[in-house]
């Protein structure tokens, strides 16, 4: 959902908008952290029961999205909004 409609939504429902924090730099840098971890895993072995282009599909998932936070086209925030009273 688009972040003005987000707020529109928000206004039409007597919340006011307080504070939004980003985690989009932290959720790339988590995902990459998971890649490593999952190719660590691959090449111990501990994965062998799955076929190699399950393994390139998982890859690709990881670094498809790590490339979209990092270069903004999607983000996880935490929002706080207050109701009026």
């Amino acid at each position: 959902m688009e972040l003005q409609r987000f707020a529109e939504l928000a206004r039409e429902r007597a919340l006011s908008w307080e504070h939004r924090e980003e985690f989009r730099l932290d959720y790339a840098e988590t995902l990459k952290r998971w890649r490593d971890r999952y190719n660590e895993a691959v090449a111990g072995g501990a994965l062998h029961d799955f076929a190699e282009s399950f393994h390139d599909l998982w890859r690709y998932y990881l670094m498809y999205c790590e490339g979209g936070f990092r270069g903004g086209a999607i983000d996880v925030a935490q929002v706080t909004m207050v109701k009026a009273p």
